[in-house]
């Protein structure tokens, strides 16, 4: 509804369908409308006084997130349900940064209204540009003022320097032979989580990316074949998991027993700033496992005479010699002939 604040006393039907009620002001009152019951010609005996509502800025600051020599959009919060745009003014300048207009990029003072476009008529948008300053503040604040015509309402805005937090090192244990993955992603001030970028290549092994959000639970529940993954052959590799998840293979039958295998370098990039956070290190403990030895397959030639006798060396390989001697046990007896012992001096023993 509106009516003439020059004074008229009757201006607007207030239903359109019913001339029995009209709105009108009283003189002397500001921002007031009054309600008559009809347009008869005796007054209204008991008129009702509706009050403009002051406008609102919120209860307490918003921290916003920004960063130093790069402008960030803050929005002045506020809200008038009875007056459709607002007169919104700067009453105190940052510490640390400048305030301009989002329209014309004119620094604004204190006491400088805010322009904004017809789309943003009552929370008025402004930019906050840091200066170096905020690395060592880390925190700024500047204030604004609302109106719709009547006493201003103060608010304010909090702005937080945005830092990129930094990885701590961490450990990846596996088995020999066994691929396995971990995730080395981290989240931001405001919660978005941060690229993980491979600074360094193992020196050993190979570091697969699994190339998409979610792809460690196919990975340790499904398959382990690292066939199917990209392997990440160059440093500063951005990581394609939302989590910076990678897989690590160990070479094959390498193990390191009671020490680290090998390691890499990693940090972490802001997507927002490309603030890329200090190194740390992965390292990566293979453990190792007993793999059984494997016969070897031989051809020996034997005299025909009867009673002839020749030396049998049963060999075999073991890639983990390391381990424990190998002990042989007889699968399948010859057809004809008899098996013996070889004594220590390399005599005949007892018949197996």
């Amino acid at each position: 509804l509106t009516f003439d604040e020059a004074g008229a006393d009757v201006v607007r039907d207030l239903t359109g369908n019913t001339p029995g009620a009209a709105v009108g002001k009283m003189a002397m009152i500001e921002n007031e409308m009054l309600y008559s019951s009809d347009r008869l010609p005796r007054p209204p005996t008991r008129p009702d006084y509706l009050l403009s509502t002051a406008p609102f800025s919120g209860t307490a600051p918003v921290s916003n997130l920004v960063q130093v020599g790069a402008g960030s959009v803050v929005t002045l919060r506020a809200t008038d349900p009875d007056s459709p745009r607002l007169v919104t003014k700067i009453t105190r300048l940052p510490l640390y940064g400048v305030v301009t207009d989002v329209l014309t990029d004119t620094v604004l003072e204190a006491g400088d209204s805010v322009l904004d476009d017809p789309a943003h008529p009552q929370s008025k948008r402004v930019v906050y540009t840091a200066n170096a300053s905020l690395s060592a503040a880390r925190e700024d604040s500047f204030g604004f003022s609302v109106s719709d015509g009547g006493p201003p309402v103060l608010g304010s805005v909090s702005l937080v320097l945005r830092e990129i937090p930094h990885p701590r090192d961490v450990e990846l244990r596996t088995g020999e032979d066994t691929p396995w993955y971990i995730s080395l992603g981290g989240v931001s001030q405001d919660g978005q989580p941060l690229v993980v970028v491979i600074k360094t290549l193992p020196a050993k092994g190979k570091l697969y990316d699994i190339g998409f959000t979610g792809g460690t639970l196919f990975f340790s529940n499904f398959e382990r074949d690292v066939s199917k993954l990209s392997q990440i052959t160059e440093p500063d590799a951005a990581v394609a998991d939302a989590n910076g998840a990678v897989v690590f293979a160990p070479g094959l039958n390498e193990a390191v027993d009671n020490g680290v295998y090998t390691s890499l370098e990693f940090a972490w990039r802001d997507s927002v700033s490309g603030q890329e956070s200090n190194t740390a290190t992965l390292r990566i403990y293979v453990e190792p496992v007993n793999d059984p030895p494997k016969g070897i397959t031989d051809t020996v030639v034997v005299p025909a005479q009867s009673g002839a006798a020749v030396n049998l060396t049963l060999g075999s390989t073991d890639v983990d010699p390391t381990f424990s001697r190998p002990f042989y046990r007889i699968t399948k007896w010859p057809a004809s002939g008899a098996l013996y012992q070889v004594n220590e001096d390399g005599t005949r023993g007892p018949e197996i």
